[in-house]
């Protein structure tokens, strides 16, 4: 058995790439604030407070400095990683086809672990919730959300709401939901949602990683967020490495990545 060439490698690196880009629904900076190139075991991601402008006062003063809130949240850092070997038998196959499965099956693991790491975070904060109290997602639910996140001047724009299947057939069976799509202009000819209420609506099945969290009582946690809210940090970006190992006469495939998240903003949350 050979080594795989060196533009087999290449070609490996740059789908990865490529998949990685396309894949995952909540990292790579969609979903949340990203911060690249960092060091050390955590990162203390700044959080800048609003500011209020005042009276100039009297001609040839000083203009007063603001009354800023500064504080900084924390992001610990993890590390993440897979492997495969590739043997004799699919070594052919992976040459004459580089851009085969292997780079998309790796970038789709770290994506997903991406997200994970960003559900894990929302979960951990300490936002205000909505209860369901037994029953399925509806409007009424939302637009508690909405209230809650004018109330608090959260930006319009970049309003996240992360949901499961279930959840969202449930707001497709509702006539508001229905009147909403109609009214806007937007169709169900896909049977999803792509926004409701300002809230940019992605839809997460069953992840092996963990995914939405579900309780005893059949009861799924989602979340809705703005964008500013969640920041997410690497000291390694996704990548994936190609190295033959003489001991197991097998080329080796492995993909890494060191990343954290956390909530800044929990009024955003």
């Amino acid at each position: 058995m050979t080594q795989l060439s060196d533009i087999a490698i290449q070609q490996f690196r740059n789908q990865f790439i490529i998949d990685y880009r396309a894949l995952g629904k909540l990292g790579n900076g969609r979903t949340t604030q990203i911060f690249r190139g960092l060091r050390g075991d955590s990162f203390k991601m700044p959080i800048q407070g609003s500011i209020v402008a005042g009276a100039r006062g009297p001609l040839g003063s000083d203009i007063p400095l603001a009354d800023r809130d500064y504080s900084q949240a924390t992001i610990q850092f993890e590390n993440y990683a897979i492997r495969e070997a590739i043997d004799k038998f699919e070594q052919d196959l992976l040459e004459a086809n580089a851009v085969g499965l292997l780079p998309s099956r790796m970038a789709e693991a770290l994506a997903r672990r991406e997200d994970q790491v960003i559900l894990d975070a929302l979960s951990a904060s300490s936002a205000s919730s909505v209860s369901a109290s037994g029953d399925n997602l509806t409007v009424e639910m939302l637009q508690n959300i909405k209230e809650n996140f004018d109330q608090n001047n959260v930006p319009m724009q970049d309003r996240i709401l992360v949901i499961g299947p279930s959840q969202e057939q449930s707001l497709l069976n509702d006539n508001k939901v229905i009147n909403i799509q109609i009214a806007s202009s937007k169709n169900l000819v896909t049977g999803s949602l792509e926004m409701i209420l300002g809230m940019k609506v992605i839809v997460l099945g069953d992840m092996e990683e963990g995914g939405l969290a579900k309780n005893s009582s059949n009861i799924r946690t989602c979340f809705a967020f703005q964008k500013n809210a969640v920041g997410v940090g690497f000291t390694t970006d996704p990548n994936v490495n190609v190295w033959y190992r003489e001991e197991s006469q097998s080329n080796q495939v492995s993909g890494a990545m060191r990343c954290g998240a956390t909530v800044a903003l929990t009024k955003g949350v």
